[in-house]
């Protein structure tokens, strides 16, 4: 199973089902559907889902957090961030 699915999934668990999650973050149900559909949890969501249910927001955007979070790179439980890719001129 997709990693940001399988967190989106325990936070909706958590949350007491997907309306309850929805309603955390002021939107409706069909969205928190559309999210998992989608495979992509929007960054202005991540921290309310997070302080809603402890799913950490660098489990819900494995492949960008600390670009919208930078802060977070210094907690000793952050995941690593990846080295910066070298272009070629």
């Amino acid at each position: 199973m997709d990693k940001i699915i399988e967190a989106l999934d325990e936070a909706v668990e958590h949350a007491g089902g997907h309306a309850a999650l929805a309603a955390a973050c002021g939107v409706v149900p069909t969205a928190v559907w559309n999210w998992k559909k989608r495979g992509s949890v929007p960054p202005q969501y991540c921290a309310l889902i997070e302080s809603h249910t402890n799913v950490m927001r660098w489990r819900l955007r494995p492949n960008d957090w600390w670009r919208w979070w930078p802060d977070l790179k210094s907690r000793a439980d952050a995941p690593p961030v990846p080295a910066p890719e070298k272009s070629v001129a």
